[in-house]
């Protein structure tokens, strides 16, 4: 590929002209992410896409924008249009995305960003430190399409691999003549795909049933199954392969479909359905049939139902569907001072550190909220965030903040080492640093960072002896159902196990203890059951459906508060931590960025060349990362309504039964088998899909689980190793330790159990 650099400007015809516009296949349009004033930069990059499609409107483009709220001016554009392959990025969306999926699942953020990122790594021996070549392995993967390999109707597959070489021959895989091979070059087109391939649309053109059977894949997907726990799965082969389905459904972004094939067995392994009912499935049914009523409907599906409705009944969210809502708050009434986060026990809270003032540029909070209020999560999951920072400023954001529940403020600055005492930091599930004070006309880059430095540094270096007792500890431990904010929304109903039912609301003063009162941890009985296993309640399911998430360490010290931090510069990572020991090198190579507590704005520029090649790898990015913001979404938007509610109701739940990011420790009855020594990825993985349709993308360890003698989970807690590091797509025969926790899709219908406290 051959650069030219053609001086002009896009303003003016000529210089179009001289490019050869009318010939191009696309244009990109980018734009200056370090601009003092966001607002003009986006303005300006508007008018050149005004001024490109005035002289060529059929041309693909695809332009960088700083602010959300500026997307909708594209829309008035008449020329522009998505399905021609226009597109718009925004960088200030996609960031806080990145970091609010990271502040549910510590570590996302850099798993994400290595799979969109184009790199090679081979493997190499004695390499120093012992764990960068795990995290290299992973940060050479990338998302590949094949359109030759057909999973269902309207459903995109993405591969997860290291060259668009196993992407490809990927598509001849022949379970008759590459059964035995494990290298991946050695698989080439044989006669038997050939007709294989015709045989099946011989079949296809038969059957009046939309099933399709993929060669590769082995495997069989109904189309009345939408959610990955109907998907009926045979896995062969002996490569690692990944795919990832997205289905959009309705206009909005569906359930994020996934099928990783990675077994040397050489038995078929066929998973049986049994009689059960998925919440997309009971959504159709209740609609479609006018006649049909509770007290008819069969037992499994009747059980499927009361349980939605009841948590339906308890939640409301926007008319999308696709968020949690309340009516819109007085920022008054959700201010905090200095004593009163201590009387509401937050705990397993998210604390969001921002530094700006009146005159500082909109930073767009509200893409860092909506990930974390987005409909497929369930109202016990939903984490209070705290905004610590200028009283001003935050007034600027809050119209946009005002309908999303449990959001709190707490006025004034954080370097103050009272103010984050007072945020309850060291019962945090996490610790955003957010700036918007970057100024790049500064002759020395490295002071544009110094608040988010400082602040970091600052946190780490808090000492909390004696800050707290066993009896505030205990208090933490309980929900803090007190702390909801919104008084017209009633907390969830529990039924204990005497029949009673306990009822939180924002006007109860005392938290319930959620974990003495049993609940379903799954809204639906698993699709998965042994066949010839006779019709289980939910009470029998339960400990199949169990998930821990990772505990929350609670220490002396401020070094265990997990956080992330944003920087403006690449080159200001060195700073943030004292014990690295990475010479300067690029950021994905350096420990904060592979720890997944360092992110820069700089990670998104690969997302333009991403964009180009592979559209629906945007697409696909955009719905794990944003919660589900869809383009009806922004029209309401740009309409300048606001988030506006809807009703709670099953046309809702249909809605919210889509796969969540989540992050998952191996405790438990689930993944108990996998604490022995001997266990490798690929059974953990197989056993997972298999029994709980949940599907594994990476693993966030210990950076030293391999020095370590000791790897009981519960007694690990008491060395000073808490840091860890992100394996993406990790290789079939990787080791797995107990001490590891795992990024994975989850299904909505599993309920996860809150992270405990455990003090050390």
């Amino acid at each position: 590929m051959e650069l030219i650099v053609v001086m002009g400007s896009v303003m003016l015809t000529k210089d179009l002209a001289r490019v050869g516009l009318e010939i191009a296949d696309a244009c990109l349009v980018l734009a200056n992410k370090y601009s003092n004033d966001p607002d003009a930069e986006d303005a300006t990059n508007i008018m050149r896409v005004i001024s490109i499609k005035n002289n060529c409107a059929h041309i693909k483009v695809i332009v960088q924008l700083m602010q959300y709220h500026n997307k909708t001016y594209l829309l008035n554009i008449p020329s522009w249009d998505w399905r021609r392959g226009d597109d718009a990025i925004c960088v200030a969306e996609l960031k806080l995305g990145f970091l609010a999926q990271n502040s549910l699942a510590p570590g996302f953020s850099t798993l994400l960003a290595n799979l969109f990122t184009m790199r090679t790594y081979r493997r190499t021996e004695n390499l120093e430190p012992s764990w960068l070549n795990d995290y290299m392995e992973g940060a050479g993967m990338e998302m590949y399409t094949e359109n030759t390999i057909k999973i269902t109707s309207s459903t995109q597959g993405f591969f997860i691999a290291q060259s668009a070489e196993e992407a490809k021959r990927a598509s001849f895989y022949c379970p008759r003549c590459h059964g035995n091979i494990s290298e991946m070059r050695q698989i080439k087109q044989c006669a038997c795909s050939k007709l294989h391939r015709a045989a099946l649309v011989a079949e296809r053109n038969r059957t009046s049933m939309s099933t399709v059977e993929n060669p590769l894949l082995e495997s069989v997907f109904h189309p009345s199954f939408l959610s990955p726990v109907g998907l009926e799965v045979r896995l062969k082969n002996r490569r690692a392969v990944s795919s990832i389905n997205t289905t959009m459904a309705g206009g909005h972004a569906g359930s994020v479909h996934t099928s990783f094939h990675n077994s040397n067995r050489a038995a078929d392994s066929q998973l049986t359905k049994d009689k059960t009912w998925s919440l997309r499935q009971v959504s159709n049914t209740y609609h479609n049939s006018m006649r049909t009523t509770l007290e008819n409907l069969p037992l499994d599906m009747l059980v499927t139902v009361r349980a939605a409705l009841n948590e339906q009944k308890a939640c409301r969210f926007d008319c999308t569907g696709m968020f949690h809502w309340c009516p819109e708050q007085p920022i008054q009434k959700c201010l905090l001072d200095a004593e009163q986060p201590s009387s509401l026990h937050f705990a397993d809270h998210i604390v969001v550190c921002l530094f700006a003032d009146h005159r500082s540029p909109l930073i767009g909070l509200r893409s860092f909220i909506m990930p974390l209020r987005a409909s497929n999560l369930h109202s016990i999951e939903l984490k209070t965030v705290i905004l610590l920072g200028n009283l001003d400023y935050i007034k600027r954001e809050w119209k946009t903040l005002a309908n999303f529940p449990n959001i709190w403020v707490l006025p004034g600055s954080p370097l103050s080492r009272a103010n984050l005492r007072a945020a309850k930091i060291n019962f945090a599930s996490m610790c955003v640093i957010l700036s918007s004070k970057s100024d790049s006309t500064k002759e020395d880059l490295t002071l544009v960072d110094k608040e988010a430095i400082l602040c970091s540094l600052n946190v780490k270096a808090m000492d909390f002896t004696d800050t707290y007792s066993s009896e505030e500890l205990n208090q933490c431990r309980l929900s803090s159902a007190d702390t909801r904010r919104t008084e017209n929304t009633p907390g969830p109903n529990i039924t204990s196990s005497g029949g009673s039912t306990a009822t939180t609301s924002a006007n109860q003063t005392r938290p319930v203890d959620f974990g003495s009162l049993q609940r379903n941890r799954n809204l639906v009985q698993n699709l998965f059951q042994k066949s010839g296993s006779a019709s289980v309640g939910l009470a029998e399911t339960e400990s199949q459906g169990t998930f821990n998430r990772p505990p929350r360490f609670v220490s002396s010290t401020g070094h265990t508060i997990p956080m992330a931090t944003e920087l403006s510069f690449d080159m200001n990572v060195q700073f943030l931590d004292q014990e690295d020991d990475d010479e300067s090198g690029e950021l994905f190579m350096t420990q904060p960025f592979a720890c997944g507590t360092a992110f820069t704005v700089s990670v998104l520029d690969s997302l333009m060349s991403t964009a180009y090649f592979n559209e629906s790898a945007l697409t696909l990015i955009r719905s794990l990362v944003t919660g589900g913001s869809t383009p009806y979404l922004e029209k309401i938007l740009s309409d300048g309504m606001g988030m506006r509610g809807g009703n709670s109701s099953l046309n809702s739940l249909g809605c919210r039964d889509r796969c969540r990011v989540a992050q998952l420790a191996l405790t438990g009855k689930a993944f108990s088998r996998f604490t022995t020594e001997g266990s490798v990825y690929e059974q953990l993985f197989l056993h997972t899909l298999r029994n709980y349709g949940i599907l594994i993308i990476g693993i966030y360890r210990l950076l030293c689980s391999q020095k370590m003698k000791d790897r009981d989970p519960d007694k690990y807690a008491s060395n000073e190793h808490f840091r860890r590091f992100v394996i993406t797509n990790p290789p079939p025969h990787l080791p797995i330790y107990p001490t590891d926790w795992i990024f994975c899709l989850v299904p909505f219908q599993h309920n996860l159990e809150p992270s405990v406290l455990k003090r050390i």
